[in-house]
């Protein structure tokens, strides 16, 4: 995978004992006792041990104070719904899966994190590249994009740039985070606006429709707090706070 690197035989390992020593070693290389986010990683085909082992690990490093926040990151939104609704996920790194050519986090996944209070990181909202560079033979879910779709990134990047009046719009978006409260209110005021641009670039409106219902007769979920990173500052590798001077030894027990 990398240059120079030995040979080395990638094992998923989502157990809870794996999850401690990963953790261990991680605070040992950074040379820190806390961290602010520790996410799942792509458990596709490791539900179960995912659930039972590896969040169950992180649940209770989040109560000793070892991680400020609990997460899951994957290119899919189906199995972080089934997160959101059977553990206590503080936010989901959401890849690729609400950007301009792709909304399908607004059929579930979206409403199901409002009502229970998860922040959403939008990670890969460039598509693997085509929403950068709609050229032939741009990437798009990490292969090689088919015409239909890079059809429809030159109409949204016409779009943008007759909207916004300057050259390459899309390539200014950034990532966002949604959560309960003022990060929702913006990011939801960006979704909405880009809807009713891009309905004719192939994008579906009726799903945006059903999401701006929802948000309008839903508020925030009494007593979920807001995660710890989604304050005022920048999220950052924490040097203080609870579990800062912990012994990273120490998790082993």
């Amino acid at each position: 995978m990398f240059h120079g690197a030995p040979a080395l035989n990638p094992v998923f390992d989502f157990s809870y004992d794996g999850v401690m020593r990963s953790l261990e070693e991680s605070l040992e290389r950074l040379a820190i006792g806390r961290v602010d986010i520790l996410h799942i990683h792509d458990p596709d085909d490791h539900y179960d041990e995912a659930l039972s082992g590896a969040y169950r690990a992180l649940d209770e490093l989040r109560q000793q104070g070892v991680i400020g926040a609990v997460g899951a990151g994957m290119n899919q939104a189906e199995m972080l719904t089934r997160f959101a609704k059977e553990a206590d996920f503080d936010c989901f790194l959401l890849a690729g899966r609400y950007t301009l050519l792709d909304q399908v986090a607004l059929k579930e996944l979206l409403p199901t994190c409002l009502e229970r209070g998860v922040a959403i990181i939008a990670g890969g909202v460039f598509n693997s590249g085509i929403l950068a560079d709609p050229r032939p033979g741009a990437h798009y879910n990490y292969q090689a994009a088919p015409q239909e779709l890079i059809d429809r990134a030159q109409k949204l990047r016409a779009v943008c740039e007759r909207r916004f009046s300057f050259p390459s719009a899309i390539r200014r978006c950034k990532p966002w985070s949604w959560a309960p409260g003022r990060s929702r209110k913006f990011a939801t005021r960006s979704a909405c606006s880009r809807s009713r641009s891009l309905p004719r670039c192939g994008r579906s409106s009726s799903r945006s429709s059903s999401w701006r219902n929802t948000r309008r007769h839903q508020g925030d979920s009494p007593g979920r707090r807001a995660p710890p990173f989604l304050g005022s500052g920048p999220a950052r590798l924490s040097m203080d706070g609870p579990g800062a001077r912990r012994d990273p030894a120490a998790l082993r027990t």
